[in-house]
């Protein structure tokens, strides 16, 4: 998918400013959690969509959700194991898919863009030049001590997961919007999305 991919950090700055620029490394939080009043019995067996440009993305995200829900017991499926190549099917097919296999409930998990955001990181002296005195400060540290400052560009993506019920008309059981911070590749956002996600619904007793 176009803006999946992690962006790295660019730095208008000497090799020195990026070595002494702390690296960050991917995070997930969770924000606008939401759980039904009665989210009644956990599901048994669930189906697992990914709504997402890439076909590519899609099955690595519906392949990685379904392994972490079969972790806590369940029978989870990615529906791509179910249809042919091309996008998520449309509503007949699932609702077809559904009362076929006997799913009780479907999680659904959907791009919801990426955002970036630029940071400036000043320079400034390393260690403690003054003590030296002016002459040796100024004649032998100057060029080397003051650090130029950095450009840091960070990206933000954004995925919603929502948990249904299989039944009736489908009701919302749980839903939750992630925020995934520099993620390094397609394949590490969607595993920190996943654990974190999985993990949640299981801390809030959904599944």
């Amino acid at each position: 998918m176009p803006r999946f991919p992690a962006l790295r950090v660019r730095a208008a700055a000497t090799a020195l400013a990026l070595l002494l620029l702390p690296l960050g490394c991917a995070s997930t939080k969770l924000a606008d959690v939401w759980k039904a009043p009665d989210p009644g019995t956990p599901p048994r067996k669930v189906l697992v969509v990914a709504v997402v440009p890439s076909q590519t993305t899609r099955r690595m995200m519906e392949g990685e959700l379904a392994e972490r829900l079969q972790q806590h017991g369940l029978k989870a499926v990615p529906i791509n194991s179910l249809t042919p190549e091309g996008p998520p099917p449309d509503r007949a097919k699932v609702e077809e898919l559904v009362r076929r296999d006997g799913f009780d409930a479907v999680v659904v998990s959907r791009y919801a863009g990426a955002e970036d955001t630029v940071e400036y990181v000043p320079g400034g002296p390393v260690g403690n030049p003054a003590a030296m005195g002016f002459y040796g400060y100024y004649g032998a540290l100057y060029p080397t001590v003051y650090t130029p400052g950095a450009v840091i560009q960070n990206e933000t993506v954004h995925v919603e997961t929502m948990l249904y019920r299989a039944q009736g008309k489908g009701e919302l059981v749980w839903s939750t919007n992630s925020k995934t911070f520099n993620p390094s590749s397609p394949y590490k956002a969607i595993e920190d999305i996943s654990g974190a996600v999985v993990s949640r619904m299981a801390k809030d007793k959904v599944i």
